[in-house]
């Protein structure tokens, strides 16, 4: 499936993504930069492909995203590189992604044709919306490790991409890497928008589901009955 690959709020370029290895999550295309890439990323892709010394911070630090045709925007647990040897600098670049879990795969990457997104009141994001909803949740959850905190929230310590929202309240839908459980794959989360963290960990108010798959039949679908009605 086509791909918007960011660094941040800048599209860098697209891909056209392909099923590499299913057991890995792994996908991979050939990256079509866009003249922003060169401006603003490749000297640091490059660094990386000839340096042993550069931090994992430094890299994460790009904020790289890829968002598919269908809107869904990935979380890779493995992460992303990119290959732009400096001194193959005319080849063509590449990008792979790993730990893209299986039912995504599956749904967004191996069907054909893939299978749909959201349905309304949904709404897919944009990266602007989607950088600013996760900023938020981040706030409201604080950066004290659950491990430290008495009663923590259940999404401390969790990693987590912004995917859609309900276009009616302030319900969005997260998908996680929660360390401590693997159950916890996506997230309702109805944002307090207070821009600080939350006094009680009841707060913001958080409904999990195990796959995308039960997200849609016992939230989305309903929704989009009641939306029709």
């Amino acid at each position: 499936m086509q791909a918007a690959i960011y660094a941040d709020t800048i599209l860098i370029g697209h891909a056209d993504l392909l099923l590499g290895d299913r057991s890995m999550g792994h996908i991979y295309g050939e990256l079509l930069p866009t003249s922003a890439y060169y401006e603003t990323v490749q000297r640091t892709v490059q660094d990386f492909c000839i340096s042993t010394s550069l931090t994992a911070s430094k890299w994460q630090s790009l904020r790289l995203n890829a968002q598919l045709a269908n809107g869904y925007f990935l979380l890779p647990r493995g992460g992303y590189t990119i290959d732009d040897s400096p001194e193959f600098s005319s080849a063509p670049k590449r990008i792979d992604i790993a730990g893209i879990a299986a039912d995504i795969l599956s749904d967004f990457i191996s069907s054909e044709p893939p299978r749909p997104f959201v349905e309304e009141p949904w709404e897919a994001l944009t990266i602007e919306q989607k950088l600013a909803l996760e900023l938020e949740l981040r706030q409201e959850l604080g950066n004290v490790p659950a491990t430290v905190q008495p009663h923590a929230h259940p999404l401390t310590n969790c990693r987590f991409s912004a995917l859609c929202r309900f276009g009616p309240s302030d319900d969005v839908l997260f998908q996680l890497d929660c360390p401590t459980d693997s159950r916890k794959s996506f997230a309702i989360v109805h944002l307090m928008w207070s821009g600080k963290k939350e006094s009680s960990p009841r707060f913001p108010s958080t409904t999990f589901y195990e796959s995308f798959d039960e997200f849609k039949f016992y939230r989305m679908y309903p929704d989009k009955a009641v939306w029709e009605d």
